[in-house]
């Protein structure tokens, strides 16, 4: 009996000194997580913050992206509406050159024509060159 009973406390004082461990494991791990949510309280705020900056500095890449695509598109049209003014002079001087070849083979032929029909007047009534000089000695008009 006496066997049995010093087992019996061996046993009781190895469960009670079981249920201490357990109960101290527990009350680590309760400490453990309440220290682990006052750190989480204090960390949260700041991962936030982080989160709000990142997608502030997204949002402002993307903005920036945007704005110099449109003024990418701009420019593009701003060459664009360059190239066809530069078309349209190109044109325009190309019709001023010939607007001008025009005015002066108009020019040569009307000089051609009062040539021709000062000499066919020579021609059908000749005048000695000193009467046809009268005039002009005299500055007299010709009417």
């Amino acid at each position: 009996d006496e066997d049995e009973s010093k087992k019996r406390r061996e046993e009781e004082k190895k469960r009670r000194w079981m249920e201490r461990l357990i109960d101290e494991a527990e009350k680590d791990e309760k400490e453990a997580q309440k220290e682990l949510e006052r750190k989480l309280q204090w960390i949260r705020p700041i991962e936030h913050k982080r989160r709000m900056e990142q997608q502030k500095e997204e949002s402002e890449r993307r903005l920036r992206r945007s704005h110099i695509k449109q003024l990418k598109e701009e420019l593009r049209e701003e060459e664009e509406g360059l190239q066809k003014l530069e078309e349209e002079c190109e044109l325009s001087d190309g019709f001023l050159a010939a607007d001008r070849m025009m005015v002066e083979r108009a020019r040569e032929t009307a000089v051609s024509k009062r040539k021709t029909r000062m000499k066919r007047s020579r021609e059908s009534h000749p005048v000695s060159p000193i009467l046809s000089n009268l005039p002009h000695l005299f500055h007299l008009d010709s009417s």
